[in-house]
């Protein structure tokens, strides 16, 4: 993540991801490649878990948001 700045398709995840959608459904909308998508995810949840400091999942990245804000 160069300069705390997302990238497009860090963005699509990102986006989606707060949607609750599936990599595969981001991947359908996007047209990337399931795979990319997943690994694009993995790279980013990494990043944020980072700048969070937890674990940010797809799954938790509502919760984790929320406790960072409120900090």
């Amino acid at each position: 993540m160069p300069q705390g700045r997302l990238i497009k398709v860090q963005e699509i995840v990102f986006h989606q991801s707060w949607a609750r959608q599936t990599y595969l459904e981001m991947a359908m909308e996007s047209d990337y490649d399931p795979g990319d998508i997943k690994d694009i995810g993995y790279e980013l949840w990494r990043s944020l878990s980072q700048v969070f400091g937890e674990k940010v999942t797809k799954n938790n990245l509502h919760g984790a948001l929320n406790r960072w804000l409120a900090r």
